[in-house]
């Protein structure tokens, strides 16, 4: 039996903290569904995914992509994870090397969901559901991912 089939204590034990009830691939929750609530570090946290990020179409994995490691680490602090950034190809865009951090969290995944974030997000995103005490914190992640301000001086002549 190939590794990856071999049910152990240690693995039904890992997959149950998850919230799932065997290692079978399906969403069936043993513990209450988590009640995410809006704060300064999830709107962030979304602000980043606006700009960097992808829901993939599992339903459970969530991802951030940056050529910034100290982006990546304010991240994971920030969803209070220990996962691992990875480096990933540029795939010819980029002349820096590229970082990640993936995630599987179903609860989050369906949360921000419901907040306005969807996979292929290119071609599918909308109106984000920001509470406006923490739009200066979305903004915020928003800019860290992609943005720029920039002031530009106009001379206007009368």
């Amino acid at each position: 039996m190939a590794e990856w089939q071999t049910h152990t204590p240690q693995k039904r034990a890992i997959v149950r903290s998850c919230g799932f009830d065997s290692l079978l691939r399906h969403f069936m929750p043993n513990k209450p569904l988590h009640n995410y609530e809006w704060s300064s570090n999830l709107a962030y946290v979304i602000g980043l995914l606006v700009t960097d990020g992808n829901l993939s179409k599992d339903g459970r994995h969530i991802t951030l992509r940056s050529s910034d490691t100290d982006l990546l680490e304010t991240f994971k602090l920030c969803l209070n994870i220990n996962n691992i950034i990875s480096q990933t190809f540029n795939n010819g865009f980029g002349k820096k090397p590229s970082y990640r951090i993936q995630f599987s969290n179903v609860q989050l995944y369906r949360w921000l969901l419901n907040q306005g974030l969807f996979p292929a997000k290119t071609y599918t995103i909308g109106e984000i559901k920001v509470p406006d005490q923490y739009f200066r914190d979305f903004l915020r992640g928003h800019l860290d991912g992609d943005g720029t301000i920039r002031y530009v001086p106009v001379n206007i002549r009368h």
